[in-house]
């Protein structure tokens, strides 16, 4: 990033690498920036559409992000991820079979090994997790690296009760990238399943220090003050998980 030029043109490769640069570093605001400033008859508009249904998702706009997925998809249906990132919104919305075709659908298309990392999410929200986990070992052998997928994994793992493997993937999601919302909730739902509620707490204030959009945490956060005993901080948490919700949600299809 810091050898792209001080003046970046609108929908060049330069803006592309700097809309993942700001995504990684949770700065979705500034990736919306970055990808409204390029038009749809743009010839790679439909990739800065995909990161800006990314960017709109973690920003809890759930009907911008899936308008974005329309878009992209109108375009280049066989080349964008529209697909997989509206089955992240549609699981999030809890339509959950939708979203699950939306996978399958990436498959058709020649891509299953990069919508593994959603078909595992997908499977997590459906509470599958023997198919979440399959889905994981998939895609953490493919990007070995991604702290996203391996906080998938660890979530997986937690599901199915291994719960010493959860942990080192876990920790080693955290390590990969501290700013990783997921892998910081991966690691408090595993500390708050082994009754460790105050480390549970610390993780999740660590997470959402890193992204305090990730409402998900909140409602955890929520859950255990809840367990400690500390109802005002309990509240709190749910009252803000509620509110973004109802943003998220808002304006969606039902079916």
């Amino acid at each position: 990033v810091s050898k792209l030029p001080k003046r970046i043109k609108a929908g060049s490769n330069d803006a592309v690498t700097l809309a993942y640069f700001k995504f990684s570093q949770n700065q979705f605001s500034e990736v919306l920036t970055i990808c409204a400033k390029v038009s749809d008859d743009h010839p790679a508009a439909y990739w800065f559409l995909d990161i800006q249904t990314s960017a709109y998702r973690r920003l809890n706009e759930g009907a911008l992000a899936l308008q974005s997925t329309s878009r992209s998809m109108a375009m280049h249906p066989q080349l964008s991820r529209c697909y997989e990132e509206r089955a992240l919104v549609l699981a999030d919305a809890g339509l959950l079979n939708q979203a699950l075709v939306g996978c399958k659908r990436n498959q058709v298309l020649g891509k299953e090994k990069s919508s593994r990392t959603a078909e595992a999410y997908v499977h997590f929200r459906r509470g599958e997790f023997e198919e979440m986990l399959e889905c994981t070992q998939s895609a953490t052998t493919d990007l070995p690296k991604s702290a996203y997928g391996r906080a998938l994994q660890s979530l997986a793992l937690t599901g199915l009760g291994r719960l010493d493997e959860a942990m080192e993937e876990a920790l080693k999601a955290t390590e990969l990238n501290k700013l990783e919302a997921l892998a910081w909730y991966a690691l408090a739902n595993l500390q708050l399943k082994q009754n460790r509620i105050d480390q549970a707490i610390e993780s999740l204030d660590t997470g959402l220090a890193a992204d305090p959009h990730f409402r998900f945490s909140y409602q955890l956060r929520a859950e255990a003050h809840s367990c400690a005993g500390h109802k005002i901080e309990a509240d709190r948490d749910q009252s803000k998980f509620d509110q973004l919700q109802t943003q998220f949600m808002a304006n969606l299809p039902n079916t």
